[in-house]
């Protein structure tokens, strides 16, 4: 694959050790943690990473409630990927994805690619960061069950209160191992149990989230991951009992920093960002999209590939970013894509970056060879 740099002389390339050393330069790995995303066993990776979580949220930026659902989240990344990958004919791993959006995200601010406003505490946005990004794509699982199986989950809670309670039993026996009980109960609740989405949607992100987005986000249930993972973490707050009410009247910090969670969570797919400051949102989002490399997908013939492609980004001014994309042409035949649909796909999702308040201007090019 051509290597772009000599037309970039002043890039970096993202690649893994790229953005894991800039993790141990800044604290956000020990140097123990170095091989994180080299490891060989698949339950050790999660392991290190949801130590790396909570060891990264004890600054009392979220509350403990937060941190813990935030936490076994990350541990069950692999069975919510494994969900995806049985349901979905179009699969994308998203549990080393995620872990690598949110080391991304990390060299994003460590490198001074986004500038933060002033006054904004870096260590703050840094764990903030980190939370959302490590949890932002754990709906993909939920999304496809909503879109593809809501009549036999729906006909399989049906009956009596009794009846409901007994065969939701059967059903968590049945996806034992896979969820803890509280996340089986978020999936086959909302998917089944609740008659009107939107009224779910806007109990529990109605106080997090604009109006006007809110709405957008409605508009996209059944189909949109980042719109489920939101509301799966929020009836996960509930449930382990996080204090609204006392946040509201006693920690607004903790209360802003929950909301920006949430909305960039359920906004990061949506067609058009919400224009605001949540600099969060644009964090998760530009990380997401520079995620190119080592993902596995899918194959044509049920195979899995991994798509190689160089990241190049290049900072020619402090408010003026070039970003760089070469695929391989060779991995994309495998799984029949084609480079025009993702430079179409690339420029309109980063385009939508200039809804965010304080993002750099961002040139993008995608080519394959």
């Amino acid at each position: 694959m051509k290597n772009l740099s000599k037309f970039m002389p002043n890039s970096t390339i993202l690649k893994d050790s790229t953005i894991v050393d800039s993790a141990i330069t800044s604290g956000v790995l020990l140097k123990n943690e170095k091989e994180i995303l080299a490891l060989p066993d698949e339950s050790t990776v999660t392991g290190k990473t949801a130590q790396v979580t909570l060891r990264l949220l004890d600054k009392g930026i979220l509350p403990l409630v937060a941190n813990e659902v935030i936490f076994e989240i990350t541990q069950h990344s692999s069975p919510c990927d494994w969900l995806h990958f049985i349901i979905d004919d179009q699969f994308r791993e998203h549990r080393m994805h995620q872990i690598r959006v949110a080391l991304i995200a990390q060299w994003l601010i460590d490198s001074n690619t986004i500038i933060l406003p002033k006054g904004i505490d870096k260590t703050a946005i840094s764990a903030l960061s980190w939370a959302t990004c490590i949890c932002h794509d754990h709906g993909y699982a939920l999304a496809r069950v909503a879109k593809s199986v809501p009549d036999l989950v729906q006909r399989g809670l049906c009956g009596t209160e009794e009846d409901r309670e007994m065969r939701f039993d059967h059903l968590c026996d049945f996806f034992k191992g896979l969820f803890s009980k509280s996340l089986i109960k978020s999936i086959l609740e909302l998917v089944g149990n609740t008659t009107d989405v939107s009224e779910c949607i806007q109990q529990h992100l109605g106080n997090a989230i604009e109006q006007t987005t809110l709405k957008e986000i409605v508009d996209k249930i059944p189909s949109n991951h980042g719109v489920w993972s939101a509301v799966n973490i929020s009836r996960l707050f509930t449930e382990k009992g996080l204090p609204w009410e006392y946040l509201k009247k006693q920690n607004v910090c903790q209360l802003y920093a929950v909301n920006n969670l949430l909305e960039a969570v359920a906004a990061h797919h949506l067609d058009r960002l919400p224009s605001n400051d949540n600099v969060v949102l644009g964090i998760l989002v530009l990380a997401d999209e520079l995620q190119e490399w080592g993902r596995i997908t899918r194959g044509q013939a049920e195979e899995m590939v991994e798509i190689n492609c160089d990241v190049q980004v290049e900072k020619v001014k402090s408010n003026e970013v070039n970003l760089v994309f070469t695929y391989s042409k060779e991995d994309l035949a495998k799984v029949k894509w084609s480079v025009d649909v993702f430079r179409q796909d690339k420029e309109q999702n980063i385009e939508r970056l200039k809804n965010i308040k304080g993002m750099p201007k961002l040139n993008v090019e995608v080519h394959a060879d």
